[in-house]
């Protein structure tokens, strides 16, 4: 407690509280923002992460046919190398392939939970051998909408030897970058996917 009855020092330590006060600042009362709104919404519609074909797909699905290539890239011949696809048994060198599921979904309690596809997974167990051959399991990823799809799909990969290719749900997924994704869609994005390319449809998607 300061000691009124030294003046001299009282007042000394009241400059220096007014001093302190001053430099407080003052409470914002208003803040006057003005915000103009373009006058056409701004479309971001070129990408350079996915080769051409694949961009069609997601530019006819998304963007309603907007998305390109960036002129750039397009025209560069390291990057379309690195996006070159290799020749797969039974696929050839397409970038987009559409391998529709012989049977239906199981809706029924497994051990990996409910709503699995025996026969799609099965396929993945054959197909990703070749494909891991020819990019190396670090560049191949597998991709389903269903966390029991993924048990099963993983279960097949470690009987053919793939244990290391990741297997992903499409939301934990965001972001990442594979050379080769191989997409195990549903029924209704298969028929939006083929609806919109008209050219070629894919629940197999590779870069």
């Amino acid at each position: 407690m300061l000691d009124r009855s030294n003046a001299a020092a009282y007042a000394t330590w009241k400059d220096k509280i007014s001093t302190l006060r001053a430099q407080i600042p003052k409470p914002i009362e208003r803040i006057n923002v003005e915000v103009h709104e373009p006058a056409e919404p701004l479309l971001l519609n070129e990408q350079s992460r996915v080769a051409e074909e694949i961009c069609d797909i997601v530019s006819y699905v998304f963007y309603d046919g907007e998305l390109i290539v960036a002129e750039k890239w397009a025209a560069d011949a390291e990057w379309r190398a690195e996006r070159r696809a290799q020749f797969v048994p039974g696929i050839g060198t397409d970038r987009i392939h559409l391998e529709k599921c012989p049977a239906e979904g199981d809706l029924k309690q497994t051990q990996y939970g409910i709503g699995t596809r025996y026969k799609s997974a099965e396929y993945i167990g054959q197909l990703v051998p070749s494909l891991a051959g020819q990019v190396g399991e670090e560049k191949v990823f597998v991709l389903t909408p269903y966390r029991a799809q993924r048990g099963l799909i993983k279960n097949f990969l470690r009987n053919a030897g793939q244990a290391k290719v990741p297997v992903s749900t499409v939301h934990r997924a965001q972001g990442s970058k594979y050379h080769t994704v191989y997409f195990r869609s549903t029924d209704r994005d298969w028929r939006e996917i083929a609806g919109a390319s008209c050219r070629r449809a894919s629940i197999d998607q590779r870069r």
